[in-house]
């Protein structure tokens, strides 16, 4: 939750939008919140990547 607004700030963000930004800075996803399930398949294609 951004309630400082400092991803909105940093990213020129204006509405409600989804981030997930990775451990190296950069933005592994960005999406509005009517996309939320396009960051299920995105979460879900990594997960996939890692093996156990």
């Amino acid at each position: 939750m951004d309630s400082e607004l400092i991803v909105h700030q940093k990213y020129g963000e204006k509405g409600a939008s989804i981030y997930l930004i990775r451990p190296d800075g950069y933005i592994g996803f960005r999406g509005t919140l009517a996309q939320r399930d396009l960051l299920l398949k995105y979460l879900t294609n990594i997960l996939k990547e890692i093996p156990e």
